[in-house]
Protein backbone atom coordinates (compact mmCIF):
# COMPACT_ATOMS: atom_id res chain seq x y z
CA UNK A 1 0.00 0.00 0.00
CA UNK A 2 1.90 3.16 -0.80
CA UNK A 3 2.77 6.42 0.50
CA UNK A 4 -0.96 7.98 -0.88
CA UNK A 5 -3.51 5.57 0.09
CA UNK A 6 -2.63 5.49 3.75
CA UNK A 7 -2.40 9.32 3.63
CA UNK A 8 -6.41 9.43 2.15
CA UNK A 9 -6.89 6.26 4.47
CA UNK A 10 -6.16 8.65 7.56
CA UNK A 11 -7.66 11.53 6.51
CA UNK A 12 -10.95 9.41 5.87
CA UNK A 13 -10.37 8.64 9.44
CA UNK A 14 -9.99 12.00 10.50
CA UNK A 15 -13.32 12.92 8.77
CA UNK A 16 -15.44 10.42 10.30
CA UNK A 17 -14.62 11.59 13.75
CA UNK A 18 -15.46 14.96 12.83
CA UNK A 19 -18.45 13.92 11.80
CA UNK A 20 -19.42 12.75 15.05
CA UNK A 21 -21.28 14.30 17.80
CA UNK A 22 -19.71 14.75 20.45
CA UNK A 23 -21.63 16.27 23.17
CA UNK A 24 -24.25 14.25 24.77
CA UNK A 25 -27.02 16.71 26.35
CA UNK A 26 -28.68 15.44 29.30
CA UNK A 27 -30.14 18.33 31.29
CA UNK A 28 -29.77 21.57 28.95
CA UNK A 29 -28.61 24.87 30.29
CA UNK A 30 -32.04 27.14 30.26
CA UNK A 31 -32.07 29.16 27.15
CA UNK A 32 -32.71 32.53 29.57
CA UNK A 33 -29.02 31.56 31.15
CA UNK A 34 -27.53 30.70 27.57
CA UNK A 35 -24.67 33.42 26.66
CA UNK A 36 -25.47 34.90 30.13
CA UNK A 37 -23.27 33.08 31.99
CA UNK A 38 -19.55 33.25 33.85
CA UNK A 39 -17.34 30.39 34.94
CA UNK A 40 -15.84 31.59 38.24
CA UNK A 41 -14.81 28.04 39.00
CA UNK A 42 -13.54 25.09 37.37
CA UNK A 43 -13.74 21.77 39.83
CA UNK A 44 -11.68 18.68 37.84
CA UNK A 45 -12.13 15.18 38.96
CA UNK A 46 -10.77 11.69 37.38
CA UNK A 47 -12.10 8.47 37.57
CA UNK A 48 -9.77 5.86 39.06
CA UNK A 49 -9.23 4.37 35.87
CA UNK A 50 -8.18 7.89 34.14
CA UNK A 51 -6.04 8.78 37.17
CA UNK A 52 -4.22 5.39 36.54
CA UNK A 53 -3.87 6.70 33.22
CA UNK A 54 -2.73 10.07 34.14
CA UNK A 55 0.47 8.57 36.23
CA UNK A 56 2.74 8.39 32.88
CA UNK A 57 1.05 11.82 31.42
CA UNK A 58 2.29 13.71 34.92
CA UNK A 59 5.30 12.41 35.21
CA UNK A 60 5.76 12.75 31.49
CA UNK A 61 4.97 16.78 32.07
CA UNK A 62 7.48 16.78 35.28
CA UNK A 63 10.32 15.67 33.34
CA UNK A 64 9.55 18.22 30.81
CA UNK A 65 8.98 20.83 33.31
CA UNK A 66 12.83 19.54 34.67
CA UNK A 67 14.40 19.35 31.14
CA UNK A 68 13.31 23.04 30.57
CA UNK A 69 15.03 24.20 33.62
CA UNK A 70 12.12 24.46 35.62
CA UNK A 71 11.54 24.54 39.63
CA UNK A 72 9.15 21.52 40.42
CA UNK A 73 5.33 22.69 40.45
CA UNK A 74 3.90 23.26 43.85
CA UNK A 75 0.20 24.23 43.63
CA UNK A 76 -0.87 27.46 44.56
CA UNK A 77 1.92 28.59 42.02
CA UNK A 78 1.09 31.61 39.64
CA UNK A 79 -1.20 30.99 36.76
CA UNK A 80 1.80 29.98 34.17
CA UNK A 81 2.10 31.52 30.46
CA UNK A 82 0.95 29.24 28.15
CA UNK A 83 4.24 27.57 26.63
CA UNK A 84 4.24 26.17 30.01
CA UNK A 85 1.34 24.19 30.11
CA UNK A 86 2.75 21.07 29.04
CA UNK A 87 4.79 21.28 31.88
CA UNK A 88 1.79 20.99 34.51
CA UNK A 89 -0.38 18.59 36.32
CA UNK A 90 -3.24 17.23 33.92
CA UNK A 91 -5.97 19.06 36.43
CA UNK A 92 -3.83 21.85 36.53
CA UNK A 93 -3.43 22.16 33.06
CA UNK A 94 -6.97 21.34 31.61
CA UNK A 95 -8.41 24.21 34.47
CA UNK A 96 -6.37 26.92 33.12
CA UNK A 97 -6.99 25.79 29.36
CA UNK A 98 -10.62 25.58 30.08
CA UNK A 99 -10.44 29.57 31.34
CA UNK A 100 -8.65 30.48 28.62
CA UNK A 101 -11.28 28.72 26.11
CA UNK A 102 -14.40 30.43 27.74
CA UNK A 103 -12.74 33.72 27.94
CA UNK A 104 -12.03 33.30 24.02
CA UNK A 105 -15.19 32.63 23.58
CA UNK A 106 -16.93 34.92 25.84
CA UNK A 107 -18.41 33.25 28.36
CA UNK A 108 -19.05 36.50 30.34
CA UNK A 109 -21.85 36.75 31.36
CA UNK A 110 -23.50 38.01 34.45
CA UNK A 111 -24.47 34.79 36.16
CA UNK A 112 -22.11 33.43 37.98
CA UNK A 113 -22.04 29.52 37.63
CA UNK A 114 -19.41 26.79 39.32
CA UNK A 115 -18.24 23.94 36.53
CA UNK A 116 -17.73 19.87 37.56
CA UNK A 117 -15.94 18.33 35.27
CA UNK A 118 -15.55 14.42 36.07
CA UNK A 119 -13.13 12.94 33.68
CA UNK A 120 -13.81 9.47 33.06
CA UNK A 121 -11.29 8.60 30.08
CA UNK A 122 -7.78 10.07 28.65
CA UNK A 123 -5.86 8.03 26.44
CA UNK A 124 -3.52 8.81 23.61
CA UNK A 125 -2.63 6.90 20.28
CA UNK A 126 -0.49 4.29 20.30
CA UNK A 127 2.07 5.31 17.41
CA UNK A 128 2.28 1.53 15.95
CA UNK A 129 -1.51 1.14 16.08
CA UNK A 130 -1.80 4.26 14.36
CA UNK A 131 0.60 2.77 10.89
CA UNK A 132 -1.42 -0.03 10.76
CA UNK A 133 -5.10 0.56 11.42
CA UNK A 134 -5.59 4.08 12.97
CA UNK A 135 -5.99 4.91 16.61
CA UNK A 136 -7.44 7.83 18.70
CA UNK A 137 -6.41 10.26 20.98
CA UNK A 138 -9.50 10.59 23.53
CA UNK A 139 -10.78 13.01 26.36
CA UNK A 140 -14.08 12.23 27.70
CA UNK A 141 -15.94 13.04 30.95
CA UNK A 142 -19.27 14.03 32.21
CA UNK A 143 -19.62 17.92 32.83
CA UNK A 144 -21.94 19.24 35.46
CA UNK A 145 -22.80 23.33 35.76
CA UNK A 146 -24.09 24.52 39.35
CA UNK A 147 -25.27 28.05 40.01
CA UNK A 148 -22.45 29.41 42.34
CA UNK A 149 -24.55 31.07 44.46
CA UNK A 150 -27.16 28.35 45.82
CA UNK A 151 -25.21 25.38 43.91
CA UNK A 152 -28.41 24.71 42.49
CA UNK A 153 -27.15 21.91 39.04
CA UNK A 154 -28.39 23.97 36.03
CA UNK A 155 -26.74 21.74 33.30
CA UNK A 156 -25.22 18.51 33.15
CA UNK A 157 -23.43 17.09 29.49
CA UNK A 158 -21.27 14.09 28.30
CA UNK A 159 -18.59 15.12 26.30
CA UNK A 160 -16.38 13.02 24.03
CA UNK A 161 -13.55 14.70 22.38
CA UNK A 162 -12.08 11.59 20.06
CA UNK A 163 -9.23 11.93 17.43
CA UNK A 164 -8.66 9.43 14.73
CA UNK A 165 -5.49 9.30 13.54
CA UNK A 166 -3.82 6.51 10.89
CA UNK A 167 -1.10 6.33 8.57
CA UNK A 168 2.02 8.96 8.14
CA UNK A 169 -0.86 11.47 7.17
CA UNK A 170 -2.51 10.82 10.68
CA UNK A 171 1.02 10.93 12.66
CA UNK A 172 1.90 14.04 10.85
CA UNK A 173 -0.59 16.05 11.98
CA UNK A 174 -1.46 14.84 14.95
CA UNK A 175 2.22 16.60 16.32
CA UNK A 176 2.61 17.01 20.35
CA UNK A 177 0.83 18.76 22.40
CA UNK A 178 -1.94 16.19 22.66
CA UNK A 179 -3.05 16.54 26.04
CA UNK A 180 -3.48 21.01 25.79
CA UNK A 181 -5.54 20.12 22.72
CA UNK A 182 -7.50 17.72 23.41
CA UNK A 183 -8.43 19.81 26.69
CA UNK A 184 -8.62 22.95 24.19
CA UNK A 185 -11.22 21.27 22.26
CA UNK A 186 -13.33 19.73 25.48
CA UNK A 187 -13.11 23.50 26.64
CA UNK A 188 -14.91 24.46 23.44
CA UNK A 189 -17.48 21.80 23.60
CA UNK A 190 -18.04 23.79 26.91
CA UNK A 191 -18.30 27.20 26.03
CA UNK A 192 -20.82 25.97 22.73
CA UNK A 193 -22.67 24.77 25.49
CA UNK A 194 -23.27 27.76 27.65
CA UNK A 195 -23.39 30.16 24.65
CA UNK A 196 -25.67 28.65 22.36
CA UNK A 197 -29.33 27.59 22.42
CA UNK A 198 -30.31 24.08 22.29
CA UNK A 199 -31.16 22.38 18.83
Amino acid sequence: MNLRILSVMGLALMMTACAANPVEVVQPLAPVQRGNVEVVDIDVALSESAAERMVAFDEKAAQTRLNEGLAPYQGGAAKPVEEHYETLPFTVMFGYVMEDVLREKGVTGAEKVRVAVDIDTLKTANAAMMWLAGDSDQLSGLVTVYDAADNQKLSEFYVDTTNNNAGLLGIAMRGSGIRERLSAEFAAHVADQLLTEAE
